[in-house]
């Protein structure tokens, strides 16, 4: 083999090796950022999915998510959750939530905000969901937290109409009801 051929050999191998380089690692960025070099045939969107299955034939998204399942792809659907509110003004675009309430007013939707009431205790583990209560304090150990309990002693009576909301009794008498009144249990319940 003569020094010319070698020369014509290596060039043709660096033009098969650039080609494959230009094909695996800028085709496919194009493709992500919109542009198509060379779309598969029946591939419009060169995402990998043929069109007859492709949920979004004209945008390039090869994992086919689909949230609300009403086969547009999220990545052409302007309501990814399916609530009739568009992504672009849904404060929780992936999750439902069509009344938008955003108790805390943070611009995160109640329904995918994992602190409702924005008081820094987690809604799991939180006794009252929309009322901030940091201390979680709960004293008659219903489950419900005092700032949202409607009845924080669990004696029947509302607070708005018990004389000692903090203090178990349903025959609290008329008159007691001062701090220092209610310090005790007058009735031994």
């Amino acid at each position: 083999m003569t020094r010319v051929e070698r020369t014509d050999h290596r060039n043709i191998f660096l033009a098969i090796l650039l080609t494959l380089t230009l094909f695996t690692t800028v085709a496919p960025a194009l493709a992500g950022a919109g542009f198509v070099a060379h779309a598969a045939p029946g591939d419009t969107d060169n995402d990998g999915v043929p069109d007859g299955t492709d949920n979004c034939p004209t945008v390039a998204n090869p994992n086919q998510t689909n949230t609300d399942g009403d086969g547009a792809g999220d990545a052409c659907d302007t309501d990814d959750d399916g609530d009739n509110v568009n992504d672009n003004v849904d404060n929780c675009p992936l999750v439902s939530n069509n009344l938008q309430t955003d108790t805390d007013g943070d611009g995160i939707g109640d329904a995918c905000d994992p602190d409702d009431d924005n008081d820094e205790v987690h809604d799991g583990p939180e006794n009252c969901n929309t009322d901030q209560n940091r201390t979680q304090e709960d004293s008659d150990g219903d489950g419900i937290g005092d700032v949202c309990d409607p009845d924080m002693d669990n004696d029947g009576l509302a607070n708005n109409d018990d004389l000692c909301p903090n203090l178990a009794g349903e025959s609290q008498t008329v008159g007691v009801g001062t701090d220092a009144d209610c310090a005790t249990d007058h009735d031994s319940d």
